[in-house]
């Protein structure tokens, strides 16, 4: 709770309706963190063992008994409380669906504790060396895959390298889209196609919503055929959710490029391997 507020910040500006909820989350997080001092210093004690320590702590549990159902019922009205913000959350969810596939970068903030690069030890020679990987003038469709156990910072890194200027003024269209472990995929394609024409200023195509998977795919390949684009595709799962959207880019001979972050080096190796890329494994 005393995490996501920091992350939530950079957000909260331009949607009224989550800064309301950031600010519950974090007046929530302070109080709970009172509950719990109160706690220590009032009900934590150390009494030994015997009889004697156990008379002790008779005692002190009768001398105690109205802070503790002070404190009960302090724990009580904050379980409640997070229970009353929870459900804000999946209200927030349900208006806004876009943000479990993470159809916007303010999408991808929201779900993902991004750190601020001072606090990455060693990110330089990575992210430059990612980079390079972009940016590298080889005509053909590239994928790479960074690897890594969970909490290495993986979207951090990627996201450092997918904001550069460097990258952003090599490509002429930008996709990030965090896949997730249940992600449909009609959403996701709709969500390609949603950053693409916000991308160029335009509306999405009429009847977009209704359309089906291949009609969805058509889309994106049309688009992409004459750019150089890089598309980000942030915690992917296996390969079989891979194979379910892998098509969809043109290869081309544009110089685009694919990144996909992911905890499955099984993956990383099938992936990027297929369409002559790279894997950079995170270390702990």
């Amino acid at each position: 709770m005393t995490a996501f507020p920091r992350v939530a910040d950079a957000m909260e500006e331009n949607d009224p309706e989550l800064k309301v909820w950031v600010k519950q989350v974090r007046e929530a997080a302070y109080d709970i963190g009172d509950v719990l001092e109160l706690f220590m210093l009032r009900l934590r004690h150390r009494h030994g063992t015997g009889f004697r320590c156990f008379l002790r702590k008779v005692s002190c549990f009768i001398k105690t008994l109205i802070a503790r159902h002070q404190i009960g019922s302090e724990v009580q009205r904050m379980k409640s409380r997070v229970d009353n913000i929870s459900k804000g959350q999946q209200r927030y969810h349900e208006r806004y669906g876009t943000l479990e596939q993470g159809s916007s970068s303010r999408a991808t903030g929201f779900n993902r504790a991004w750190l601020d690069e001072s606090e990455l030890v060693g990110i330089n020679e990575p992210k430059s060396e990612l980079i390079w990987w972009l940016v590298h003038e080889d005509p053909r469709l590239k994928v790479f895959s960074v690897s890594g156990m969970g909490g290495l910072a993986k979207t951090t890194l990627v996201k450092k390298v997918f904001d550069d200027a460097v990258v952003k003024n090599h490509f002429q269209s930008h996709v990030w889209i965090t896949v997730s472990e249940s992600f449909k995929i009609e959403v996701l394609l709709k969500g390609i196609i949603k950053q693409l024409f916000e991308e160029i200023q335009q509306p999405v195509p009429q009847g977009m919503d209704n359309m089906d998977t291949n009609s969805l795919k058509g889309i994106i390949n049309a688009f992409l055929q004459q750019e150089r684009y890089v598309l980000v595709f942030d915690d992917l799962w296996d390969i079989q959710a891979w194979q379910s959207f892998r098509h969809v880019f043109p290869s081309g001979n544009c110089g685009s490029r694919v990144v996909l972050t992911t905890r499955n080096a099984d993956l990383a190796f099938f992936a990027s391997t297929e369409y002559h890329g790279g894997v950079y494994n995170l270390q702990p």
